[in-house]
């Protein structure tokens, strides 16, 4: 009698627990696993963007080649190469910090030209650590490793290959605490979503097919910022508190870049997104992009208006001489930065603007642009 009471009992509870499964499974939905990654909570076809339902999303206003592509991430692990070694940074940096070189410690000759632009970047993000920072054209990590010691959370872009191997191995010298701000992509910025090639090597590569409609395909993804940021929006928040440090340093496509970022960084009326931008400016080397001067010039005048100053910093060599400045701009105080003495002017009109980029694609130059909030 007690077997048969113990046995009725035993299926009145598994009844019970048939009837609850069922009630869990007829009311539970898929916005209960919001806690997990988009990806492993929707099916092929559907984007990460549209899947954060605590978010505002902006519309970013991509192209289907953009909302089509494998959603862009940073790369992770990767294979040790041991010719890659630790190259310290420039003597008077600071705060120090390591990169990985095929030139190893040598490396910190080609550093010295950046220190001016180390110390402007530093006064800016002076008390801004766990702020947003772009490093656009990478190469193997000299700005990167920088603002990532500063504090900064980097998301870094390098289309050259063995330069990206070399940008990888970064975090094998620094500290963890520095090498975990990084993120980096093997991606080229543009106006464009596409596959190119490559033209140039070293520290002067560039996608290749830039300056045609038909890129002509190729293994490196290029991508527009607008792209970028409708990819990662639902693990970043880009909208509520903006970028505070961007460099581009692209051989030629800086213009391309811009234009790629106009519902992003550079959205109409939302000026003041970014804090500081610094910027290498070739005119003569737009073309390589599709674009032209007066495009360029266009869009120079158009990014400046996004900031409250803006500058250009004079080396004093052949490439960016000190007479850029003579009978073009009417500031005639420029500040002298600490280290290397180049000369930093502000280009306050749209005719000081349109005279400046004439000249220096006149007489080829490519010099540092400096804006700031």
């Amino acid at each position: 009698m007690t077997t048969l009471l113990s046995r009725s009992t035993l299926g009145l509870c598994f009844v019970t627990l048939a009837v609850a499964i069922f009630h869990f499974n007829h009311t539970f939905q898929l916005s209960d696993l919001s806690y997990l990654d988009a990806s492993l909570t929707h099916g092929e076809g559907h984007h990460p963007a549209t899947t954060n339902n605590n978010q505002n999303i902006p519309d970013y206003r991509v192209d289907e080649a953009c909302k089509n592509l494998p959603t862009i991430r940073p790369s992770g692990s990767y294979f040790l190469d041991a010719r890659i070694k630790a190259g310290n940074s420039a003597e008077g940096v600071s705060p120090s910090f390591y990169v990985g070189s095929y030139m190893d410690d040598n490396i910190k000759y080609h550093m010295q030209g950046d220190r001016d632009n180390f110390q402007l970047i530093k006064e800016r993000l002076w008390n801004k650590a766990g702020g947003i920072a772009l490093d656009i054209g990478a190469n193997q990590g000299f700005y990167t490793y920088y603002l990532a010691s500063l504090g900064m959370d980097v998301h870094s872009f390098e289309i050259n290959a063995q330069n990206f191997k070399a940008l990888q191995h970064g975090a094998e010298f620094n500290p963890k605490e520095v090498s975990d701000r990084v993120h980096l992509y093997p991606v080229g910025m543009g106006d464009r979503n596409a596959r190119f090639g490559m033209n140039g090597s070293g520290y002067g590569g560039f996608l290749k097919g830039g300056d045609t409609n038909d890129s002509g395909g190729g293994p490196i993804l290029g991508v527009t910022m607008d792209c970028f940021f409708h990819h990662t929006s639902p693990t970043l928040d880009w909208s509520n508190h903006g970028v505070a440090f961007v460099k581009i340093d692209v051989e030629g496509f800086e213009i391309a870049v811009l234009k790629g970022a106009k519902n992003s960084l550079f959205r109409q009326g939302e000026n003041e997104k970014v804090g500081a931008l610094i910027m290498e400016v070739g005119p003569d080397r737009w073309g390589r992009s599709g674009i032209d001067l007066q495009e360029g010039v266009r869009e120079m005048m158009d990014l400046a208006t996004h900031f409250r100053n803006s500058y250009i910093i004079l080396r004093g060599d052949k490439n960016c001489p000190w007479s850029l400045a003579e009978d073009t701009l009417a500031d005639k105080n420029p500040r002298t930065l600490d280290t290397n003495k180049q000369q930093m002017y502000k280009v306050a009109t749209n005719e000081e603007w349109k005279n400046l980029l004439h000249k220096m694609e006149t007489n080829g130059s490519d010099c540092n642009f400096f804006y700031q909030n």
